[in-house]
């Protein structure tokens, strides 16, 4: 009798030590520096690869070939797609989050005054004083006989077994045109979509923003007002013109926000040359120099009309909010609705609706760069400028490619998990990280 005591008292602590070291390994695996600023409510994180199977005969295989999106159902976007270096590089700028989170001390002071149950009612309860479900929403706590709670609600698509920064950041690079193509053609992209329509989806998301840069141009007006002021305003103004300038009341027909020149002259990069202009080579003006600046608004300009007689160039303050409407409408009702084909199988339905939407999509981006460009030969009136203005144009969607990355990593994710959730909770900071990630 004595003997068998012993030897269960033996097996309890050999599991209890097991238990300990199996947490210390799981914490250190996740890459979770329990010093640092970590989610409010947050848990361990457990592989895939060391969750064992039914019959608890250790690791569940995966069959080769087989992505882990479809072991968990079409719910979850994560494949499991990503390079070595990528989780390195994700890891590393998670860990300085951790270590630099300004809200660092309030994300203590929060974990520290959660209740924790009393001795009796934790013996009645058996569970331990600082569970995580204290935490985590009403509708996802512990039930009889349901699975452990997770801090995700269903609809952020965010599997328990993975960390969440990996999920995040593969949801965020297979989102971009630039880096799901590049890393789709070194073998580190999801199935879908593939390679052909990971370029469509590049070309179309380029047209788009190579519609919105025309029409902004031309617009804004930047490059009109530029040649005019070099063309018509004297030199002791701010402007480049010597001789045959504008007389003195038409200058003084410029608004007070468009005269100070000098300004005027750095603003643009490409100048417009303003004896193009339709109604000057439609003999109306003999000399742009006769004609103000800027045209009421509302009203035809000299540049794009050959009976514009108001003004030479159009000059609309604050046009930021409008090109960033222009474009967000252009995006959703151009681009989206292909991202969200080309990410089924389309082959699925039949190769006569890949087909389809492929040759759509190609039609589409052809018409957009084609509208895009004539909206600037007609603005520019030479095929030099179009060209400059392009590779300026070039440049700005290489970065903007670049902004939305860092935007939806750092302001999306990390500000949602290290800043809003330790203050408002798991809804919000869920809702932030589903809209800005």
């Amino acid at each position: 009798m004595l003997q068998v005591l012993t030897c269960s008292a033996a097996e309890s602590n050999s599991s209890s030590s097991c238990s300990s070291d199996s947490n210390e390994e799981s914490d250190t695996d996740s890459g979770n520096d329990t010093s640092g600023c970590t989610p409010f409510g947050s848990q361990a994180t457990i592989h895939p690869e060391t969750v064992g199977n039914a019959n608890g005969q250790g690791p569940a295989p995966i069959a080769a070939g087989t992505s882990e999106r479809s072991q968990y159902g079409s719910k979850y976007e994560y494949e499991g797609v990503l390079a070595n270096w990528e989780k390195h590089a994700v890891d590393f700028i998670d860990h300085q989050a951790r270590r630099f989170c300004p809200f660092k001390s309030l994300a203590k002071r929060l974990q520290s005054s959660a209740k924790s149950p009393t001795t009796s009612e934790q013996t009645a309860s058996n569970e331990p004083p600082f569970s995580n479900e204290a935490n985590i929403p009403e509708n996802q706590q512990r039930r009889a006989g349901k699975p452990r709670p997770t801090e995700f609600y269903s609809w952020e698509g965010i599997r328990d077994d993975v960390p969440e920064r990996y999920q995040r950041w593969e949801s965020i690079r297979e989102r971009n045109v630039i880096l799901s193509l590049v890393l789709g053609l070194l073998g580190h992209g999801r199935k879908q979509p593939t390679s052909r329509e990971r370029i469509h989806l590049l070309l179309l998301y380029a047209s788009v923003w190579y519609l919105s840069y025309a029409f902004a141009l031309k617009y804004r007006g930047e490059g009109c007002r530029k040649g005019w002021a070099q063309t018509c305003v004297p030199q002791q103004l701010g402007g480049g013109c010597s001789s045959q300038c504008a007389r003195q009341e038409v200058l003084q027909q410029t608004p007070q926000s468009f005269a100070k020149y000098e300004k005027v002259l750095k603003v643009a990069a490409v100048t417009v040359n303003v004896h193009d202009a339709l109604c000057v080579i439609n003999g109306n003006f003999s000399s742009p120099c006769e004609i103000p600046m800027c045209a009421p608004r509302g009203q035809k300009t000299c540049i794009s009309d050959r009976r514009g007689a108001s003004g030479m160039c159009k000059c609309q303050p604050n046009s930021l909010v409008f090109e960033v409407v222009l474009y967000t409408v252009l995006f959703k009702l151009l681009y989206m609705p292909y991202w969200y084909l080309f990410v089924f199988d389309l082959q699925e339905f039949g190769s006569w609706c890949a087909w389809i939407v492929a040759r759509s999509a190609m039609a589409l981006y052809l018409m957009l760069f084609l509208a895009g460009f004539v909206m600037q030969v007609q603005y520019f009136h030479s095929f030099g400028g179009v060209v400059l203005e392009t590779i300026y144009w070039l440049m700005s969607f290489c970065v903007i490619c670049c902004f939305e990355v860092v935007k939806a990593f750092t302001l999306g994710f990390l500000v949602g998990s290290y800043v809003l959730r330790p203050m408002c909770g798991g809804l919000p900071a869920g809702v932030w990280k589903f809209f800005l990630s």
